[in-house]
């Protein structure tokens, strides 16, 4: 009986881990996408004079700032993730 318990509740971690993997992954590529425009369109901070390899010059780095916080991210996701196997596991014993 424990074990199946068990066996539900960490399907539904695991089920609100990929939701959660998702919403992130679409915040990254909003994010970028956000920029891309920004870059084209030369607004914000890359406006001010900026040439197009200036301009492309800080959107890389701009993405590469973004894609290490999605790696953070999901990172944070998958130790809460395990926090919450071993916890399980350890209340079934």
């Amino acid at each position: 009986m424990t074990s199946g318990v068990v066996s539900v509740a960490a399907s539904a971690a695991g089920f609100f881990k990929y939701r959660e993997r998702g919403f992130n992954e679409q915040m990254t590529a909003d994010a970028i996408e956000k920029h891309r425009q920004a870059a084209r369109l030369s607004l914000g901070e890359y406006a001010g004079g900026k040439n197009e390899e200036e301009r492309l010059r800080l959107l890389a780095t701009n993405v590469e700032i973004i894609k290490d916080e999605q790696r953070k991210r999901e990172l944070q996701l998958e130790q809460k993730s395990e926090e919450r196997g071993t916890a399980q596991s350890g209340a079934s014993t």
